[in-house]
């Protein structure tokens, strides 16, 4: 049996998905399986083209992750997104410190793929000078390793499918688990929104994602706002400012007040 399997969970992803699965290939791992929500076969033959597995699922990211869970039969399980390529060597070093820091969940340093716009390059700031920042943490993004039996356990929250923040409520109950999470130096880069329309697109799903977090993990309200009206406007406006990047500030400020924004009104609508 091989020690881990890497899930890919897709929704119409054929003409992004042979990219990802190369740069797994290149991690030197072929033990990919997708779990596919596609209202056509695209994205299955593209993926079958190059001998990976692929099964079937309802839409819903957080759904089609339970089917990965409860299909793996490794000792490890990977999260890896259609938008996401490994570095060399992303999953050997990310298994290394999983291990030597004795984690249940280890996520990869994250960066943006050949940024152009200015909110590519906004994001990559956030990511580079506010979110990769490595050891134990309570939140996890992906790509991840996850030891299988702890997300047997605990399972995923299958209310935030069709909402957003679906690692941030396997985060919530890993931690309410007793499980330790961390940031490694294992490295991926991602696609990310070029637009503002893009961008706005996501920031309204991670708000009403936040709403969906404090509806049904009330005591996480108060982190929720720390985050979204102190560590994304000043602090992370800071680092900004610290490293130069100060024409990209307005990028952290506008996501958290649209987040917000976003979340209050999903609490009203939810109430």
């Amino acid at each position: 049996m091989d020690s881990i399997i890497i899930y890919i969970c897709t929704y119409h992803e054929e003409d992004n998905i042979n990219g990802c699965i190369n740069s797994i290939k290149r991690n030197g791992y072929d033990n990919i399986v997708i779990i596919d929500a596609s209202k056509n076969e695209n994205t299955r033959n593209r993926a079958e083209e190059v001998s990976v597995k692929v099964f079937k699922a309802p839409k819903g990211l957080a759904g089609q992750r339970q089917v990965a869970i409860d299909d793996c039969n490794s000792e490890y399980l990977m999260f890896v997104d259609a938008d996401d390529r490994l570095g060399k060597n992303c999953i050997d070093t990310l298994l290394q410190e999983l291990n030597e820091n004795h984690y249940d969940a280890i996520q990869a340093s994250v960066r943006v793929l050949n940024p152009k716009t200015y909110w590519e390059k906004g994001m990559d700031a956030n990511l580079n000078y506010c979110i990769n920042s490595l050891g134990k943490t309570n939140m996890l993004g992906r790509p991840a390793i996850y030891k299988t039996s702890i997300l047997k356990e605990v399972g995923m929250d299958v209310s935030f499918n069709g909402i957003g923040n679906e690692d941030a409520a396997l985060s919530i109950k890993i931690e309410s688990f007793g499980g330790v999470q961390g940031k490694g130096s294992g490295a991926s880069y991602r696609y990310h929104p070029s637009s503002f329309k893009e961008n706005l697109k996501a920031w309204k799903k991670y708000g009403l994602g936040d709403a969906q977090l404090i509806k049904q993990y009330p005591k996480k309200f108060y982190n929720i706002l720390v985050h979204l009206l102190y560590v994304y406007p000043i602090k992370r406006s800071l680092y900004y400012l610290i490293n130069g990047e100060v024409k990209y500030v307005a990028y952290p400020i506008l996501s958290s007040l649209i987040r917000f924004y976003y979340m209050i009104k999903g609490l009203i609508i939810w109430k």
